[in-house]
């Protein structure tokens, strides 16, 4: 009876398991995968920040940041409903003082905000407000306390590999020119049926042969393939049937072309830390089966040659571009490609300074004089509406004055442009949006001449780094960075850009996202987080042989997360692949409670034996 009965409360957990885990599974298979089209109106701070027209169309995050969160808390319901109804044991964990310290700065940080709407339901395009941050945190929770067998653990890695499987596909093809999302079904799947009639104008596509997924941002699509990858290699090592072995090896190669087809280097670079992690954590078992490791990645690179042939020579032709850094060795070697040093507008007097000479342009009533960096008269040269310098030392200087266009002068100096707009006798400068705009000289930390290193993200990074003394207790608001970054810093986007009325929305680094928006207390109760979680699966899985399957996917989950994270350094988080991120470090951290009760029990059959 003793045993039946133990047996019907295990069939009954399992159930409630599975119940519990559904809306997770949801978030893993499903969320990733969902492009709908949402005509977002906008107004205010965000129509006023953000790059397009008052009605943005949004394909990829809307419907998976409102999908992810309604999920998230559906499931924060049931295992509250399971622990009132069946006294479900909640772990004890140290993790939840640095997920409490964030949250609580996430919320404060929303209460304080000037623009709380923003700081609620997030910015244009991207949707992490207050809401999505804490169903982050939520996320995390459920799964430290669902992944607590292995069971669940293969539950939640299938539903991460559907999507994968489909991902991948979807990847691949684009990558080969065949875009789903641009046929005639692809289109009306994933616009409401009233906009079916204009689905023949749609296109999505960033260029032929690139791959987006279901991200369009080829940024998150590296991001999204460097959590995957170690997954994925992680079943590869623990499966022992051959049509399993088989299965994880197509979605590998399926999501590895998905990553060489983005051209995303941060995703590189981070499946590279992400795949030395592995071998050292899995020296013991590659050793013992060096022959099976040589054989499959052998077959890799024949499916790999065979892709790049079928391809026309793209794989090789993607994975030669990641090696190309000859533009950031020339911008280290000698600085910014461009001599400008800066612009000076003081009223009715506009100045440009270079490495080599300055040009002052001053305005008399309907008249503009030109002047050199000694005050001295500089000689001019007019054709049509185009004005040159007849001093060789100028010859780079080219302004067009439109006949069409009264009060505005296009300037070109050596192939870089800017348009400068006169209103009620001064000069003003075309800033964000293009619109006429007093220029700003932001402090900046670091990268002084470098500031296109990195795809500009330099620029970013030495604007965005002294924007942190504002945020040390409290930050902006979740999802505002936008907002406060500098927008009329023209100089500073001309030099990274070449181009002043360009948008800066994110930071392209995580941490610095986190240290604006929600501030730089809860900066460090993040990168707590990681590390206790770093530092704890290293110390235990780094003397293990790694048989079973806790043990096999905790490594390859501590490899994802830490992949993800060298990503973040140049990425920013967006629900789309963040929502993952989050299930699997909290499944991480089950994964080691796992291991240390596996052990624990082994410790007391020893015990009992002897």
């Amino acid at each position: 009876m003793r045993a039946e009965s133990e047996k019907n409360a295990g069939m009954k957990d399992a159930r409630m398991d599975i119940i519990c885990l559904i809306p997770v599974l949801f978030i893993l298979a499903v969320v990733p995968l969902i492009v709908f089209l949402k005509a977002e109106a906008l107004e205010g701070v965000k129509l006023q920040y953000w790059k397009g027209h008052n009605i943005n169309p949004d394909f990829f995050n809307y419907y998976k940041a409102l999908w992810f969160m309604g999920a998230t808390l559906t499931a924060f319901i049931l295992l509250l409903l399971r622990k009132a109804l069946y006294g479900f044991k909640i772990r004890a964990s140290v993790y939840y003082i640095p997920m409490s310290i964030y949250a609580g700065f996430v919320i404060l940080s929303t209460i304080l905000a000037e623009h709380k709407g923003v700081a609620l339901g997030g910015f244009v395009d991207r949707h992490e407000g207050m809401y999505a941050l804490l169903a982050y945190v939520i996320a995390m929770f459920i799964t430290i306390n669902l992944a607590h067998n292995e069971r669940n653990l293969k539950y939640i890695t299938g539903a991460a590999v559907f999507s994968a499987l489909i991902i991948g596909v979807m990847g691949t093809l684009q990558y080969m020119g065949y875009d789903f999302f641009l046929t005639d079904f692809g289109k009306k799947l994933i616009l409401p049926e009233k906009y079916h009639c204009a689905a023949d104008s749609l296109t999505l596509t960033l260029g032929k042969n690139w791959t987006y997924a279901t991200f369009y941002n080829p940024n998150y699509v590296g991001s999204y393939t460097a959590i995957l990858l170690p997954v994925l290699l992680g079943l590869l090592i623990y499966f022992k049937k051959i049509r399993m072995k088989l299965l994880a090896a197509f979605v590998l190669l399926l999501i590895f072309l998905t990553l060489v087809g983005s051209t995303s280097r941060s995703g590189m670079a981070g499946s590279v830390f992400a795949a030395i992690m592995l071998i050292v954590m899995f020296r013991k078992p590659l050793i013992k089966k060096i022959k099976i490791v040589a054989l499959v990645c052998l077959s890799f690179i024949i499916l790999l040659v065979l892709f790049n042939s079928l391809s026309g020579g793209l794989a090789i032709n993607k994975l030669k571009s990641y090696m190309r850094f000859s533009g950031e060795i020339e911008i280290i070697k000698g600085g910014t490609g461009w001599c400008l040093k800066d612009i000076k507008i003081k009223d009715n007097k506009l100045t440009i300074e270079t490495l080599a000479e300055s040009a002052t342009l001053i305005l008399n009533g309907d008249q503009i004089r030109f002047v050199d960096g000694n005050n001295r008269p500089l000689a001019v040269k007019k054709e049509n509406n185009t004005v040159t310098f007849k001093d060789e030392k100028y010859s780079k200087y080219i302004l067009t004055v439109p006949e069409d266009k009264k009060g505005y002068i296009l300037i070109n100096i050596g192939g870089i442009q800017f348009d400068i707009y006169i209103i009620d006798g001064k000069f003003l400068i075309s800033g964000m949006k293009g619109k006429p705009s007093v220029i700003e000289h932001p402090e900046k930390w670091g990268f002084k001449d470098r500031e296109g290193l990195i795809s500009a993200r330099a620029y970013i990074w030495s604007v965005t780094l002294p924007m942190l003394k504002n945020t040390l207790l409290i930050g902006h608001g979740p999802d505002t960075y936008a907002i406060y970054f500098p927008q009329n810093d023209c100089v500073g986007k001309l030099r990274a850009f070449g181009s002043t009325n360009i948008i800066i929305a994110k930071p392209h680094n995580m941490y610095l996202q986190i240290g604006v928006n929600t501030g730089v207390i809860s900066l460090a109760a993040i990168i707590a987080l990681f590390l206790i979680y770093f530092i704890s699966s290293v110390k235990l899985y780094i003397k293990r042989d790694l048989k079973t399957f806790s043990e096999i996917m905790g490594v390859s989950i501590l490899a994802a997360i830490a992949a993800y994270c060298v990503a973040g350094l140049f990425n920013d988080s967006i629900v789309s692949v963040a929502s993952i991120f989050w299930i699997l470090l909290g499944t991480g951290v089950g994964c080691n409670y796992i291991v240390v009760q596996n052990d624990e029990i082994a410790k007391s059959d020893s015990a009992m034996a002897g």
